[in-house]
């Protein structure tokens, strides 16, 4: 089996890549850290775009994420909602039939049914430039950024 992880240096994703290489599972890892893995800054789809995926993989784990911090609501939209969505998209020729895509949440994400209209708002966005309107015009906060 061979397995695209995003978010492979740490956190979630460093242990599921542990686990899946004691398994004897190749792991082809992306990252925004230097290493034995691809490197890719999920908030640049320039980045995303340019990534050498060579060959078939079975499934694709999204575990990449940027947490919540002061003032980076424009940043964690870019990373965890548009850079996730548009590699998922660029890997789904690279993916064996049948193959299965995880991506990984926190708690905070739980509740994004109570907030359809403003999820299908930034489902709608197709250029980054307009993120920062949207974040102002809904208006958006750090953690309601981390939430969506």
């Amino acid at each position: 089996m061979r397995v695209s992880l995003t978010g492979v240096a740490n956190g979630f994703g460093a242990a599921t890549a542990m686990r899946l290489r004691a398994e004897g599972t190749e792991v082809v890892g992306v990252d925004l850290s230097e290493g034995d893995r691809l490197k890719a800054d999920l908030g640049d789809h320039e980045a995303i775009d340019a990534l050498p995926l060579d060959g078939c993989f079975d499934p694709l784990i999204n575990a990449a994420g940027l947490a919540p911090q002061t003032e980076n609501q424009i940043k964690v939209l870019n990373v965890n909602f548009r850079g996730l969505r548009r590699l998922t998209e660029r890997m789904l020729p690279h993916l064996s039939a049948g193959s299965a895509i995880v991506s990984l949440a926190s708690n905070a994400g739980a509740n994004w049914r109570e907030n359809l209209g403003q999820v299908q708002r930034l489902i709608s966005l197709i250029h980054p430039c307009k993120l920062r309107a949207f974040v102002a015009a809904e208006p958006i906060d750090t953690m309601r950024a981390y939430d969506l």
